[in-house]
């Protein structure tokens, strides 16, 4: 029979209902996962064949290493098409590398996703090298992509290359004209479309236009 301390059963108890605390380290989730072997195999979730690289399909934004899956827009930005490692993953975080040994802890927050970890994980990584990921980005826009910028005139694709997809949460679905993004913890912009096309970026916390 499986025993547990307290504080290990515990922490586990507060990732089952949701209600883990941020400051929570990255080390005790993975203890704790690791402890009952719940993990989410990403080569799996995948379907990486072996030797095969994984790379971002949009712009991750990282303060510290601990960041939200809300891909909050503060600190450096890792770009689109970047070359990671999957080091480890369960159902609330999700630990990534990257070539120059940076690391990444993604909080996953299914209540703002409306998903499992399983989709995120295919939201925001795939198999596919970058000349064939962003082949449908049109060379004017692409550097604006690679920076993580948003400009009007850029269509729906291109901004989710940049920013990534909107939470559902705030934007329940994709044909929405308006498409909400953090760009504090709470704080967001506001990128409007006239039909498959940004019109605008409006800040929503001060009524300002942002480009």
């Amino acid at each position: 029979m499986l025993k547990w301390s307290l504080p290990v059963a515990g922490l586990m108890f507060a990732v089952l209902c949701g209600c883990a605390p941020q400051s929570a380290s990255p080390e005790k989730y993975f203890q704790t996962a690791s402890k009952i072997g719940w993990s989410i195999p990403v080569a799996e979730v995948l379907q990486q064949p072996l030797d095969a690289k994984i790379y971002t399909r949009y712009t991750l934004w990282s303060k510290t290493k601990d960041i939200s899956s809300l891909n909050i827009q503060q600190g450096r930005i890792l770009p689109p098409g970047s070359e990671v490692e999957a080091i480890y993953a369960d159902e609330r975080l999700l630990q990534l590398k990257d070539a120059k040994g940076h690391e990444y802890n993604i909080y996953f927050e299914p209540g703002e996703q409306l998903c499992d970890m399983r989709a995120f994980i295919r939201q925001l990584l795939t198999l596919q090298a970058p000349d064939k990921e962003f082949a449908d980005i049109r060379p004017a826009m692409l550097p604006y992509v690679m920076r993580g910028e948003v400009v009007p005139g850029m269509n729906r694709r291109e901004v989710t290359a940049a920013y990534g997809p909107p939470a559902k949460s705030r934007t329940p679905f994709p044909v929405n004209d308006t498409w909400i993004y953090w760009i504090t913890p709470d704080q967001t912009i506001r990128v409007v479309f006239r039909g498959d096309t940004v019109r605008s970026i409006l800040n929503v916390n001060e009524g300002d236009y942002v480009r």
